[in-house]
């Protein structure tokens, strides 16, 4: 594939280039902002230059208010968790949370919130586009999302075998 042949393909996707923090070249989709959320009301950007206009951006959106969840810790519910995150996680974070494509659960590293319970149920509700993780909230009936976050919840320290590397910021102790 040509230089010619990959502009022509950003142009029909829609992919503007960007310069990363340092320096470097790489490509964001005007669909998706860095949370992997799909602005509303953006149109898509032009690929004439290659770069982003930022005078087209959306209007800020109001954030919805924030619902605080109640971890899960009942032992049949987590029973269940377990049995959702083996049907739909363990391909990516591993059967036992060790990580594999997606980060490890097991440590203190997080790369999307801070480890505790409601940013685990925003990150399984909404997903991480951006990343390949779909949202689950469509998928999933709530009482299943909240159990397999608690599941998610409870990995922390559980040591398995063949960890995935810390990935993200260290919280807790």
């Amino acid at each position: 594939m040509g230089p010619l042949q990959i502009g022509e393909y950003n142009q029909e996707m829609g992919y503007v280039a960007e310069e990363g923090p340092a320096g470097q070249i790489g490509y964001h989709s005007p669909y998706a902002d860095r949370g992997g959320n799909a602005p509303q009301n953006q149109a898509p950007a032009s690929a004439d230059a290659g770069v982003a206009k930022t005078e087209e951006q959306a209007p800020p959106v109001e954030a919805a208010p924030a619902v605080n969840y109640e971890l899960i810790t009942d032992a049949g519910r987590l029973e269940n968790g377990a049995k959702v995150f083996a049907a739909n996680c363990l391909a990516c974070h591993g059967a036992k949370g060790e990580g594999g494509i997606g980060p490890n659960f097991t440590d203190n590293y997080w790369i999307h919130g801070d480890g505790s319970f409601n940013p685990i149920v925003k990150v399984i509700q909404d997903g991480v586009p951006i990343k390949g993780m779909i949202a689950w909230k469509p998928v999933l009936k709530e009482s299943d999302l909240l159990d397999v976050a608690s599941y998610v919840y409870g990995l922390r320290g559980t040591n398995p075998p063949n960890q995935k590397e810390p990935q993200g910021i260290e919280y807790g102790e």
